[in-house]
């Protein structure tokens, strides 16, 4: 006797929504791509009809892209006002970035502590794309090898549960990073001595200097970040 399962498959009804998921996730990462880039800027909507008319899909797919970068943090919104490109508030800052801090440091030490050759190899691989891409000055693969470089991190922590805690971060993140490399020069110049210093700290093992390389490299960041959210907000408020 043939189960449930196995007459459903069959009869297609399980894979429908596989494919549209498929598809889904391929429109979301079209959008994603594009918000990272500054294709899209925060605070701007996004339009369901336009956005499908564009990458020549239905507005089903688009829609279900929208719940996953929703949940991803990268789109703010409702179904009644629509979705925007999230602005991110001084709550928002404080969270995120306390947050990173505790799970940061959490991954380095456990990388510290059980480090393999393999490990330290891809990470000095990812430092050395962040080198090639400031020397370059290309502002996308800065952010790109910024973001793979602590991927590498997590991945090699050996720390499933803390990895997806990263992954649950790492869009929006990746969203404030945009912000502060378009905001300040000094991150092209800061972002490689940065990350090798860290690369070096995890090499050597040295427990103390890491955890003072993570806080002054998060704190850096947020402290950045705020000083252009509260320009911007004291420009809104003269206007």
């Amino acid at each position: 006797m043939k189960s449930d399962t196995t007459a459903n498959v069959k009869n297609g009804t399980l894979r429908a929504p596989l494919k549209r998921r498929g598809m889904a996730q391929d429109v979301a990462d079209r959008i994603r791509d594009a918000i990272l880039a500054g294709e899209i800027p925060p605070g701007e909507r996004i339009n369901e009809v336009e956005m499908a008319a564009s990458l020549s899909v239905s507005r089903g797919p688009v829609r279900d892209a929208i719940v996953l970068l929703r949940q991803e943090g990268l789109l703010q919104g409702d179904w009644h006002r629509g979705s925007r490109v999230t602005v991110f508030t001084h709550k928002d800052l404080e969270e995120i970035y306390s947050l990173r801090y505790s799970i940061e440091l959490l991954a380095v030490q456990r990388l510290i502590a059980h480090r393999t050759e393999r490990d330290l190899d891809l990470l000095q691989v990812r430092a050395e794309d962040i080198e090639r891409a400031a020397a370059l000055g290309d502002r996308g693969e800065m952010l790109q090898s910024d973001i793979a470089f602590h991927d590498a991190i997590y991945a090699c922590a050996g720390h499933e549960r803390l990895e997806q805690v990263w992954l649950g971060l790492r869009s929006q993140i990746a969203l404030l990073l945009l912000n502060r490399q378009q905001g300040h020069d000094d991150y092209r110049t800061r972002i490689g001595p940065e990350h090798w210093e860290m690369f070096r700290v995890i090499r050597d093992k040295d427990g103390a200097k890491a955890e003072e390389l993570v806080r002054e490299h998060i704190e850096t960041a947020f402290e950045r970040i705020k000083a252009d959210l509260d320009s911007k907000e004291r420009l809104q408020g003269a206007g």
